[in-house]
Order: C-alpha cells, then sequence, then structure tokens
C-alpha cells in the first residue's frame, strides 16, 4: 500500500520528533552521497517499516526529494506477506535503489527477514542495489544509522 502523509497523522509519534529529525539530518546526506556517486540516475525506493518506520522513511523521502533525488514510497505494514506486497508496487520498484526504513534494529529479527526476502526476490522485482537504514542499531549491521543513538 502507498502511504499517506495523512495516514501519519493518526499516531502519536510525528514527523518533527527529534528523533525523525535527527535521523534525516545525519543519515540523509550520507545516503545522498552515496545515490549521487554510485546511482546518479536511479530513482529511489523508500520502503518504512512497520508504524516506526513510517514517520523515519516519509521524513527520509521529503529530504532526498529536496535534494533533486526522485523517490517513490512503498510501505511494508505485514511482514508476513512481504512478497506480495512488493509483487503488486512491481512497477514502483524496477530500476531503484530499494531502502528499508525502520526506527531501530534490536534483535534483527525483523531486519533478517526483510533482508532474505528481499535479496531472493531482488532480480525479480529489478532492484539495482537494497539497503537499510535505521535511527538505532544494536547490531551494527544497518547501512545508514545515527551514531550515539539513544
Amino acid at each position: 500500500m502507498l502511504m499517506s502523509e495523512e495516514r501519519l497523522q493518526i499516531h502519536n509519534y510525528g514527523l518533527d520528533d527529534p528523533r525523525v529529525v535527527r535521523f534525516t539530518n545525519e543519515v540523509g546526506p550520507k545516503i545522498r552521497d552515496y545515490l549521487k556517486k554510485y546511482y546518479p540516475d536511479a530513482a529511489v525506493c523508500i520502503s518504512p517499516i512497520g508504524t516506526g518506520g513510517k514517520y523515519f522513511g516519509l521524513r527520509l523521502k521529503g529530504y532526498l526529494d529536496g535534494e533533486n533525488i526522485r523517490t517513490r514510497l512503498v510501505e511494508i505494514d505485514n511482514l508476513g506477506a512481504i512478497k506480495t506486497e512488493l509483487m503488486k508496487h512491481k512497477h514502483d520498484i524496477k530500476n531503484t535503489v530499494f531502502i528499508g526504513v525502520d526506527d531501530a534494529i534490536w534483535t534483527a529479527r525483523t531486519y533478517n527477514l526483510w533482508k532474505n526476502i528481499l535479496e531472493e526476490s531482488k532480480e525479480d522485482l529489478g532492484i539495482l542495489d537494497l539497503k537499510f537504514a535505521v535511527e538505532h542499531d544494536s547490531r551494527g549491521i544497518a547501512d545508514w544509522y545515527c551514531k550515539n543513538s539513544d
């Protein structure tokens, strides 16, 4: 399902939350620089995972849009049905750098499930590159995360 800003307003966690702003300010430029260096002509698919990832993903999309990077947003609410969700949005995902966004990695369960399914489907979906960004990474496995996050 594609995400709308209106849908995000029903949650208590907001786009102007200090953690979300800090994430975008710290991680956004790193992602921008990576994309401009390795994929200067490619679009990016931002894929927020669950409720926490929605705010980080939407704000990151806004940042990248402001940097003249073409972005698309595909929401993943149910990791159990991720393959179905991805195939429904294949036209939005094809020929993009696919960036999963969540608020944190604690046990790596969600990350591993996400990564395994996307790696299996990468070629079928036409994904150019697969990356992951979070505000807090207790496992040190995300491609981008905030330093010294609480």
